[in-house]
Parts: C-alpha cells; structure tokens; sequence
C-alpha cells in the first residue's frame, strides 16, 4: 500500500513512499489538546488551593501564638504585681480587661503542705493564681498561672 505524504515542492508532485519518515509527521500531533490543557489547569488549580490551605493555616497558627503570648505576659504582670494588706487572712479576689483580654487573680493564704512557718511570724505564705481569657475564632481559650508567693506581715 501506497502512503501519500505531502508535497515536497518538486516539480514531479508528490512524493510517494511506503512508510511515512519521521520528518514526516502530521501537524495535529506537534502541540496539546484541548483536553489536555484543560487537565493542566485542573491539576495546577488544585495544586494552588492546597498551596493557599497551608498558608491559611499558618497565619492562624501565628496569630494563636501571638494572642498566647500576650496572655501569659498579662498573667505574668499581674503575679508580679501582686500585692496583699497584711492584716488579711482572707481570700483576695480582683478582676480586670485589658485590651482583648480578661483576667482574674485569686489569691488565698496556703494551707499545704509546708504552708506553716514555724518561728516565723513576721511571714505568710499565698497561693496566687491568675487567669486570662480571650475569644478566638468564636471560642474562648483560656490560660492559667499559678504560683506561691511570701509575704511579710507589718
């Protein structure tokens, strides 16, 4: 069987040959289909979307570390300046806002283990404890800090 090829500018025609050569190839297979172009696109957009999930996530993850941060710093102030009338014996209690944020300190004489100091008059030994919450992405988070604090009685 004869295999017509296209015309190779001679006067004679076309040339004919048995097999077509592989300069010979035809026109449609030398680019890309619609099809295929349109698979490109898809697989490209869904490549992108992840892209965009995993950067979305990390502006969050970020933005929790920041709002952590400022709390524990808010409950770090507030058990710094943490101050008692001495004649108290009992629970002190206050409350505040600061900026998006709540907090409550607690503080109460200790009666742990430990808590009595034998030949010591002039101390008392408070147990302290702050909390600090803020709403997040329509969730409360809270934090908490705790610690005892020695206190000279005048």
């Amino acid at each position: 069987m004869t295999i017509w090829s296209r015309w190779n500018g001679s006067p004679g025609g076309f040339r004919s040959c048995s097999e077509p050569r592989a300069d010979d190839t035809d026109a449609r297979s030398k680019g890309f289909t619609l099809i295929e172009v349109l698979v490109a696109f898809v697989i490209l957009a869904m490549a992108l979307v992840a892209l965009l999930q995993v950067f979305s996530m990390g502006l969050r993850s970020t933005e929790t570390a920041e709002m952590h941060v400022k709390a524990t710093r808010l409950a770090q102030s507030k058990l710094a300046s943490f101050a008692v009338d001495r004649h108290s014996t009992d629970a002190l209690f206050a409350e505040g806002r600061s900026a998006e944020m709540q907090w409550r300190l607690r503080a109460k004489p200790y009666a742990g283990e430990g808590s009595s100091l034998e030949g010591v008059d002039a101390w008392r030994l408070y147990e302290v404890s702050v909390s600090v919450g803020w709403d997040e992405s329509g969730r409360r988070k809270p934090l908490s800090l705790s610690t005892l604090k020695l206190v000279a009685r005048r």
